[in-house]
């Protein structure tokens, strides 16, 4: 139970029409550790307006700890972008980004289907895919409720990486192996203690590992 008194944790995500520079933000969705969830969105069928995407940010800016998974490079970026909100940058070094520390450590990418469906024993109830077309072909309440979902399954697995001190994670391969969080204490490290602690590359990579995710909007004066 949290009470008035105890820290704010906020789990953000975004959904987008792509992944590319050129995304635009169709809607959002914030899940707090009270157990409360939040949509962010304009008219369904259109992107977010920038009024919206400011009160999104500062309700990001009021959290304790803000978490997220791939939220440094991709989803804080977007809401900077058309918040225009300064802040946010601090905000995308300072947070918890579970898919930069797994980064950080592992040197390859990996995504949150992967890293729920052994671990909770359920996953993301559709895809990024799906979702940026489907806003905008009449099935806004069904991106909505899809985002809701991402965010409250974000929250499901940093709370079990807390409980356990690691996550299990399914391969493309159909492999299943256990990662234990390099904090050691089951908390997922900020992105600024992550990015300044990357690993070695592991010596069964044949080939040299990928960069990492792309802070350079957040480092930016």
């Amino acid at each position: 139970m949290v009470d008035a008194t105890s820290p704010r944790h906020c789990y953000f995500d975004l959904e987008t029409t792509g992944v590319g520079p050129d995304a635009q933000i169709t809607c959002g969705a914030t899940a707090w550790n009270d157990g409360t969830v939040s949509v962010w969105h304009g008219e369904g069928g259109q992107t977010m307006p920038s009024d919206v995407a400011i009160k999104l940010a500062r309700a990001l800016l009021a959290a304790d700890e803000v978490f997220t998974f791939n939220g440094a490079a991709f989803d804080l970026r977007l809401l900077y972008e058309l918040s225009k909100v300064e802040e946010l940058k601090a905000l995308a070094l300072k947070h918890r980004d579970l898919m930069v520390d797994f980064w950080s450590e592992n040197r390859y990418f990996t995504s949150m289907q992967s890293l729920a469906t052994p671990t909770l024993g359920v996953g993301k109830s559709n895809n990024g895919g799906w979702a940026a077309t489907a806003w905008f072909d009449g099935e806004h309440e069904a991106v909505l409720e899809y985002c809701k979902q991402d965010v409250a399954v974000l929250r499901n697995l940093i709370e079990r990486a807390q409980q356990t001190g690691k996550l299990k994670r399914l391969s493309k391969a159909g492999r299943t192996s256990a990662w234990v969080l390099p904090s050691l204490d089951g908390s997922v490290r900020t992105v600024a203690e992550a990015s300044a602690a990357v690993a070695p590359a592991p010596t069964w990579m044949k080939t040299a590992p990928k960069p990492g995710p792309d802070l350079s909007w957040a480092r930016s004066c």
